[in-house]
């Protein structure tokens, strides 16, 4: 190690016919990178550090390499190494120095504030001087070879490329660097010194992994030091006056450079940059990584047994159905990618008339999606709510639509099924679906349906389900079309939980004797539960239940194929259920409704309360519906021309709705700061009483990955470009 007071050594050590470098901070990381790698290259190097283990490692495994030991607070020290390096030629310095802390999880003290601003603007500016001085002085009295251009370098940071008023004191004192770097670079141009100025991203320093527990490798792009150093010399051998890598976070600097002011310092403020970049590169850049990481966007893909090429096309497509349609244009929205609109619509039409796609294979994502939505989003049940619905479809390209209701109502049938969680009632996934056309069935679940009664049909779904591996129990909830005695029986024997809504004049046995629904419920003491919304008015909710008992016979709709009368009344078990009971009165205790539910969850396993609620979160597959139809997707104005294509788009389009419940589902704090921004991104104006919605979701995640999809194809130049032109009609 070389003190301040052994000028005369040092002059002796050195070769004047071997380029020299100087590093400050040249002891450890992007700097000792540097400073080996001009070392192979011929080059003399010395460091300066000011840690004293550092230098000794430095000593002893690289004796050739000449150390300085300097504390860049320390003016005084400064100007003493600078005085005694006055009387050495070099040829290139590079100022690698910086220190940093974390303000968003330490509050900057005093200490730290002194520190950085003197190494990382005040050290930099004295050593920048004195270096420009020297360089200028040896400049006029040697004859420097082309290819060893004086030249002073220093490493700064993509975070002073961001223009931000609320930025912390390092990502400031690094944007000063880079300004004083390009005011050199124009000062020393007449002396034909190189001035230039390095914004990298994470680096895989020592130091980065310090600062995050030993692994740094979730931090966005991180790039290792090799890497870094291999930009570092292209930058210097091509002359780049501010250099940023990697690409990708050039890109996204520089959109978000172009953003509105207020809403860049929202998004920064909100500590979303660190989020963004990362969640566009598992979605749409990295497959392999995504499968085993994304926690959103990639659950059940590799579930999928299908080349990469195919899923890569269908998370693309999942992408394009993120865009609510209107009913004028319901075709599926292209993407800002290097394919066409005409070439993403071919690629839609080829994927869904692909006889290698099964259904079974589209619904792997969603039925993944509910296994892993039940893990995390249910406690003691998974609810799973059926219902039908029917979808109008007037179009003449189609041939396999039927008349479903009468002659006039005209379309297919979609017999669905959402897993909604029981803490909540919010929707998770939709596990098993089919789709009822004029000649076949399409269904997810099963290879070869056929048809069937919606009841005799929904039983087997509800095997299904069963039979998937949820880690909690499922409770079947059905509306009033599920009052059938011979079902709930076949349910009962099944070991299948079910709520369903039965009818008033329903016969049940209470007390021993067979009454109507609504004789039992006049008998019943009801408590009040709740305050609820009834038709957008606040109402009260009332509850009672009752050990009840199935005994009427089963009176099925099969007509018998030998008389072709309907078959006689079937007599079965009596069954034990529990009656739940709920009425909903206003303020001038009007009564407005009642239900009456039938459970086999008997009451010491689920409160009358709770049986009651889960059947009012019944609703969320009837927005299910509204977000395919009106409220997003309109799938009743779709083009495609048989079920089978109609089938395969209906489920991209359910995993696209899949993915906009998981961001909404998920508590912590950076993704909820993520949805509302997503819902600001969609332009929509929201009640204040409901600030975020589904469809609110879809239409800015849709914005949000087109926005990656624009900084990955088109430089901060083209998109500065296109402002320009803009600002001339704007």
């Amino acid at each position: 190690m070389t003190t301040l007071k052994d000028s005369k050594l040092i002059d002796s050590r050195f070769k004047s016919d071997v380029p020299h470098l100087i590093v400050i901070g040249g002891t450890s990381g992007i700097g000792l990178a540097l400073a080996l790698h001009h070392q192979q290259l011929g080059w003399q190097v010395s460091v300066v550090g000011h840690s004293a283990s550092k230098i000794n490692d430095i000593n002893s495994q690289h004796p050739n390499i000449i150390t300085y030991n300097c504390d860049l607070t320390d003016n005084v020290q400064t100007q003493k190494l600078l005085d005694n390096l006055s009387d050495i030629n070099f040829q290139r310095l590079i100022y690698s120095a910086g220190s940093y802390t974390n303000e968003r999880v330490h509050q900057l003290n005093q200490a730290d504030s002194d520190k950085m601003l003197a190494i990382n603007l005040q050290a930099f500016e004295q050593v920048f001087s004195w270096a420009g001085e020297q360089l200028k002085a040896q400049n006029q009295s040697l004859d420097f070879k082309k290819n060893d251009r004086p030249s002073l370098i220093c490493i700064a940071s993509i975070a002073g490329i961001m223009v931000y008023p609320y930025a912390s004191l390092y990502a400031k004192s690094k944007r000063a660097m880079i300004a004083a770097a390009s005011a050199y670079r124009a000062a020393l141009a007449p002396y034909d010194i190189q001035v230039n100025c390095i914004a990298p991203g994470y680096i895989d320093t020592q130091a980065l992994r310090d600062l995050n527990a030993g692994d740094a490798s979730h931090k966005p792009f991180i790039i290792s030091t090799q890497t870094a150093v291999e930009h570092i010399m292209q930058a210097i051998d091509n002359d780049i006056e501010l250099a940023v890598f990697p690409r990708s976070m050039r890109y996204i600097t520089g959109v978000l450079n172009h953003l509105p002011k207020p809403l860049l310092n929202w998004i920064l403020r909100s500590k979303l940059v660190d989020f963004l970049p990362s969640l566009k590169h598992r979605y749409l850049h990295n497959l392999k990584r995504a499968k085993k990481n994304d926690r959103i966007f990639q659950y059940g893909i590799d579930k999928m047994e299908l080349d990469t090429r195919l899923i890569k096309r269908y998370q693309q497509l999942v992408h394009n159905h993120t865009h609510p349609n209107s009913k004028v244009q319901a075709g599926m929205k292209a993407s800002i990618n290097t394919q066409s609109s005409l070439a993403q619509t071919q690629a839609l039409w080829r994927f869904v008339h692909n006889d290698n796609i099964s259904y079974q294979e589209l619904s792997k994502p969603l039925l993944e999606n509910s296994l892993q939505g039940c893990r995390e989003e249910c406690k003691r049940y998974g609810l799973v709510m059926h219902d039908w619905s029917r979808i109008a479809l007037t179009h003449s390209n189609k041939t396999d639509t039927y008349a479903m209701s009468h002659k006039t109502d005209v379309g297919y049938e979609l017999q669905s099924s959402i897993l909604v969680s029981d803490i909540n009632g919010s929707p998770i996934a939709t596990p098993a679906q089919n789709l009822i056309t004029a000649n076949s069935v399409h269904s997810s679940y099963q290879k070869t349906p056929t048809k069937q009664t919606h009841l005799n049909e929904l039983t087997d779904r509800i095997e299904y389900l069963d039979q998937q591996g949820f880690d909690k129990p499922l409770v079947h909830i059905i509306d009033r079309e599920a009052d059938s005695a011979f079902h709930m029986r076949q349910w009962e024997e099944g070991n299948h939980h079910f709520i369903i809504r039965s009818k008033a004049g329903s016969y049940l046995s209470y007390k021993g004797k067979s009454q109507r629904s609504s004789q039992i419920a006049e008998q019943l003491d009801f408590k009040y539960e709740r305050q609820v919304s009834y038709k957008g008015r606040l109402a009260h909710q009332y509850i009672a239940s009752a050990n009840v008992v199935l005994t009427r016979p089963a009176k099925p709709k099969a007509v018998d194929p030998n008389t072709g009368k309907r078959v006689t009344p079937i007599k079965g078990e009596p069954t034990s259920l529990v009656l739940v009971v709920s009425r909903i009165y206003d303020n001038k205790d009007k009564l407005l409704a009642t239900w009456y539910l039938l459970t086999n969850l008997q009451g010491d396993e689920v409160p009358a309360a709770e049986v009651s609620q889960w059947y009012y979160w019944r609703w969320q597959i009837e927005s299910y519906f509204k977000l395919l139809k009106s409220a997003g997707q309109h799938l009743e104005q779709w083009l495609q021309q048989s079920g089978d294509a109609f089938f395969k788009r209906l489920l991209i389009a359910s995993q696209a709705c899949t993915l906009v419940w998981r961001l909404m589902q998920a508590s912590d704090k950076q993704s909820r700061e993520f949805v509302l921004f997503l819902v600001r991104l969609s332009g929509r104006q929201m009640k204040r009483s409901k600030p975020i919605t589904a469809p609110a979701v879809m239409a800015g995640l849709f914005q949000w990955l087109n926005f990656n999809e624009i900084v990955n194809h088109y430089s901060p130049d083209d998109l500065k470009y296109f402002a320009e032109a803009a600002r001339k009609l704007v």
